[in-house]
């Protein structure tokens, strides 16, 4: 789900103008998120009713309907500068990333705590 993330922000960072980034972004977080809400509790919801099996093949089935959406949708995106490993993780250096790892760790806690309490 986390190489998901990387190719949508990506993609919607890339697609518009640098003022438009942030909303591109929030809108892509959104639709995430959206997914997530409601794909859960559905899915929970036919293991319930059916099997385990039918809801890891309907998880299945939007995946691979998201995978071909995602090959015919995104467009494909050029290399401007090609960065070595040791760039890449000189990132790793800066507090923000690590304040954002943070805040996606316990984001996620939260959501998953709450569906196990609901569910």
């Amino acid at each position: 789900m986390t190489c998901y993330f990387s190719v949508a922000f990506t993609a919607a960072a890339n697609s518009v103008s640098k003022e438009q980034v942030p909303q591109a972004i929030s809108k892509v977080f959104m639709g995430v998120t959206a997914g997530m809400v409601i794909g859960t509790p559905i899915t929970s919801l036919i293991a319930d009713v059916m099997s385990l099996g039918a809801s890891l093949w309907f998880f299945a089935v939007v995946n691979a309907i998201a995978f071909v959406a995602i090959l015919t949708f995104v467009p494909s995106m050029q290399v401007k500068e090609k960065l070595s490993y040791g760039a890449q993780l000189g990132v790793l250096k800066r507090p923000l990333v690590w304040l954002s790892i943070a805040t996606v760790i316990f984001l996620n806690l939260s959501m998953y705590a709450v569906y196990s309490i609901f569910c």
